[in-house]
């Protein structure tokens, strides 16, 4: 993950890497996780409150007493500040921790990264991209501090204040979206942020309106219902009117009766705008699992960002001649509710509405069809597994591929991870055809080419695009955002 600046006059790469957008984390340069400090509560909340409250600035030694031991006389309170501050020169080096004279206290930035820092960066310089690609979860999740009311409330006030900026990164990215007519990328990020806060009016509405524009309106209206019922249940609060009246307009349409979702004819598989890149291991084993007979069900697994929509969509575009049937391509991120997986599916198929069920009209039109189903991003409807399961059970013919972040458990299901791509090994800066070897160095190139064709790894920057691509962690998603921003990196 990034902890640094590397697009703002210059590229610094800190000794240690200090995580703290989700599960905290301290990181060497070498990959190693420092447990001594990981393990020790009270002496990480210290270590994170210097670099991340007024990272570049020294703390007086009375303010920290008081935050960190107020239950303490200050003889002793004094003697468990000296003894953190040796603990933690000892397990990351003398210079981490910087001190002027007997009574300020901090950390040397260039030592010690924090995320936040680049975080806090990307906002403030305009790039929201870069600000969501550096989230992974709430400020110090599941980090528990003890007991301090002043250290409780630092930690709530700061996990409030990266929680709305996040938000704000978000509703920037779909909103530029929206008014681009990028209609999936808007989707995808006003859904990011309803699911980052499910109260968010401007999000929900947002959502809306971009499915509407897409042909989604059942899925539209779903929203809405299911926003108004979250209101009266959780906050017995009105939903918003906004939100309403645009439900209300959209039940009055003349369309209103016609069966939700995109157009009657089958979807194709969506067209990639750039290459599959550093993939042909996974390529060959995904190819390889369709074509077998005895496997009905496969399912990608991996983290958000990892690739797995660009994986099954080119896996089953190379697979394509062994489904005469048809290759269908569904996308389910934007559902929320299971009961709609069998309809959006019928949709995309061109199934139109019979007296049965949604399910039943389903199996009906797969039954003894040769054909490949993709389901992407089914984590959101995990309900809807059983309905895979009758899909599979009534066609002997028909195959799925599923992307997910969560297994569907159904019996006869293969699960392939789907991994990062190749990164260096730390220290790791050898030639560019060398470098280049490696899934994320080529991904990180190819993309940088395509923001500034001037563009070339040399000698002078491929020890740091080897960093960049170790820090993001072979992540694809978030090494296209970091070499979009080539033309701003400094890498001497």
């Amino acid at each position: 993950m990034l902890s640094w600046t590397p697009f703002t006059g210059g590229l610094v790469i800190p000794r240690i890497e200090l995580r703290t957008l989700g599960p905290v984390g301290l990181r060497s340069a070498d990959g190693r996780e420092i447990e001594d400090v990981l393990h020790q509560p009270k002496r990480l909340a210290f270590l994170v409150y210097l670099a991340v409250d007024a990272p570049r600035e020294l703390h007086r030694r009375d303010t920290l007493l008081a935050l960190f031991w107020p239950e303490l006389s200050e003889d002793r309170a004094r003697n468990a500040l000296n003894k953190t501050v040796h603990f933690l020169r000892r397990a990351l080096g003398e210079d981490a921790i910087v001190r002027r004279g007997t009574q300020e206290i901090g950390v040397d930035p260039e030592v010690l990264g924090c995320a936040v820092a680049a975080f806090e960066a990307a906002i403030e310089e305009g790039r929201p991209d870069e600000a969501v690609a550096l989230w992974r979860g709430p400020f110090l999740d599941g980090l528990n501090v003890g007991d301090g009311e002043e250290l409780e409330f630092w930690l709530a006030r700061r996990r409030d204040h990266f929680a709305e900026r996040y938000a704000g990164a978000l509703r920037t990215l779909a909103t530029r979206a929206a008014r681009a007519g990028d209609l999936p990328s808007a989707i995808e990020w006003w859904r990011r942020l309803a699911d980052h806060d499910p109260y968010h009016e401007r999000a929900v509405l947002g959502l809306m309106e971009a499915l509407e524009l897409r042909g989604e309106r059942g899925a539209a209206l779903q929203l809405a219902e299911d926003h108004g019922r979250r209101m009266r249940a959780e906050l017995g609060a009105e939903p918003d009117p906004a939100v309403e009246a645009f439900a209300a307009r959209l039940r009055q349409s003349p369309k209103a009766g016609a069966a939700p979702g995109p157009a009657e004819a089958p979807r194709s598989l969506p067209v990639p705008a750039t290459p599959l890149v550093g993939r042909e291991r996974e390529l060959a084993d995904v190819g390889a699992l369709l074509a077998d007979g005895e496997v009905r069900l496969l399912t990608l697994t991996g983290p958000g960002g990892v690739g797995k929509t660009r994986l099954a969509a080119e896996a089953a575009r190379q697979a394509a001649e062994r489904f005469p049937g048809g290759v269908f391509f569904v996308s389910l991120g934007t559902l929320k509710d299971a009961g709609l997986v069998a309809a959006t599916i019928g949709r995309v198929l061109g199934v139109k509405p019979g007296a049965g069920s949604p399910g039943e009209s389903l199996g009906e039109a797969l039954r003894g069809r040769r054909g490949l189903l993709v389901l992407d991003s089914f984590e959101t409807v995990l309900p809807a597994a059983e309905l895979v399961s009758g899909l599979l059970a009534g066609s002997e013919s028909v195959k799925v591929l599923v992307t997910s972040r969560a297994v569907l458990r159904l019996s006869g299901e293969r699960v392939l991870p789907v991994p990062p791509l190749g990164v260096p090994l730390a220290g790791d800066a050898g030639s560019s055809e060398e470098l280049r070897r490696h899934g994320a160095v080529e991904l990180f190139v190819q993309r940088a080419r395509a923001a500034d064709p001037e563009f070339a790894l040399s000698a002078e920057n491929r020890a740091a695009v080897a960093e960049i691509c170790r820090r993001l962690d072979g992540l694809p998603l978030a090494i296209e955002l970091a070499a979009a921003r080539v033309k701003l990196l400094d890498p001497g």
